[in-house]
């Protein structure tokens, strides 16, 4: 190659190194202006949360070409919904659940179910409660 060609390359090869550089500026702008609005649009949803309060799982959505704010809502309903699935769950093992065992001296009282679900050491444990609480108990 004579020096002029290899003039012309040179200048070449570092017009592509610019116009590469540049495109990944431009990129890098877009990006950060696309997650700006995203961040806003965030904020203006759910002005309670910080930064710090988005879990990397709705980042790593939001790196699948998902839009930040709808992740994190996604996220949050899935979440309310898991709460409210929990105290239901809690609820009803709370009801289905014999009474506690209180001190001598309160009183208890326990349904005909409770009394056939015991096994033999637990209602010699409880007899006394058992006897007061069968007297409440109707024949209908």
């Amino acid at each position: 190659m004579n020096k002029e060609t290899e003039k012309i390359m040179a200048e070449l090869v570092d017009t592509d190194a610019d116009r590469l550089e540049l495109e990944e500026l431009r990129r890098d702008k877009s990006l950060k202006e696309n997650l700006e609005g995203e961040l806003k649009t965030l904020m203006s949803l759910f002005p309670e949360i910080t930064a710090e309060d988005i879990p990397d799982e709705v980042f790593e959505s939001c790196d699948n070409g998902k839009g930040l704010a709808a992740q994190y809502a996604l996220y949050f309903v899935k979440k309310q919904k898991e709460k409210e699935e929990t105290a239901k769950t809690n609820e009803e093992n709370e009801r289905s659940a014999p009474p506690e065992i209180k001190n001598a001296d309160e009183e208890v009282f326990f349904t005909p179910d409770m009394v056939k679900s015991m096994s033999d050491s637990e209602i010699k444990r409880n007899y006394k409660a058992i006897m007061k609480s069968m007297e409440k108990w109707t024949d209908k």
